[in-house]
């Protein structure tokens, strides 16, 4: 029994933590037996952080945070409790950004799954003044979201790096802007185009606590009225359909998504 115990803690720290519970869980024998208790006490603490520590390491985050979690519970007033509320903490969030990254992936649909079952992560910078970097996800099937017209400052890489996930609709007609007469070059009666201003439905979520922060409809702007417009004959008739988005510039998509990202 004695060299048993003078072979704690094991080399593998994992290993000792096993040993240290049973020893620990076994029932009182009031035999030479019964002095194993006080090696588990002496030698779990630091087998359990060891080992958290370990499992950090090979990506094994919900064991790590686990054997955190019981020195902090086993074992409150010892002198790792500081070092195992770290490593817990920093399992938490490794924990919390693999499940934002899984949500934020592509998908089958339009929006990743993060745009319907939003997540926190927190490490991520909460919301304040000034510019809160996004990510931006829209529903566009021919790729065109808008984004791309946005400043790189107001772009995010990756999760690590944003406080919002911003989701976007599908384009609708918002407000119309003029309305003017056309007439083909040959002949043919005159058609009166209305231009609109282009809808875009957004949800805003705060990374840090994946809270809905704003649920609005965006209206971009842009220029109406060409000189001339091209069209093609289809379900709508012979002539170009009644309403048509006006021609937004860089700057006008800018404006519209500014505040969602300013404060």
């Amino acid at each position: 029994m004695t060299r048993f115990l003078r072979g704690l803690p094991a080399k593998d720290p994992c290993a000792t933590v096993a040993v240290t519970d049973w020893l620990r869980e076994r029932k009182r024998s009031h035999d030479v037996l019964d002095q194993s208790a006080a090696t588990a006490r002496r030698t779990a603490p630091a087998a359990l952080v060891a080992c958290g520590d370990d499992l950090m390491g090979r990506g094994n985050w919900k064991s790590a945070q686990a054997h955190y979690k019981r020195l902090l519970d086993q074992y409150p007033r010892d002198g790792l409790a500081g070092r195992a509320r770290t490593g817990a903490k920093k399992a938490t969030l490794s924990i919390e950004l693999a499940n934002v990254r899984n949500l934020l992936a592509p998908g089958t649909g339009a929006q990743p799954a993060y745009c319907s079952k939003p997540a926190k992560y927190g490490g991520a910078k909460p919301m304040g003044k000034g510019t809160n970097r996004a990510l931006f996800y829209g529903q566009d099937t021919y790729g065109d979201d808008h984004s791309d017209k946005l400043p790189g400052s107001w772009r995010a890489a990756d999760a690590t790096d944003a406080v919002l996930v911003v989701c976007m609709g599908a384009d609708t007609f918002g407000s119309s802007v003029q309305t003017c007469p056309y007439r083909p070059r040959g002949s043919g009666s005159t058609t009166y185009v209305t231009f609109r201003k282009i809808a875009v439905p957004v949800k805003v979520y705060e990374l840090r606590t994946g809270k809905l922060v704003s649920h609005r409809t965006l209206q971009i702007g842009g220029s109406s009225c060409p000189a001339m417009i091209t069209y093609y004959s289809g379900s709508s008739g012979p002539g170009p359909a009644s309403n048509r988005y006006v021609s937004a510039a860089t700057s006008d998509v800018r404006s519209a998504f500014r505040p969602l990202v300013n404060r």
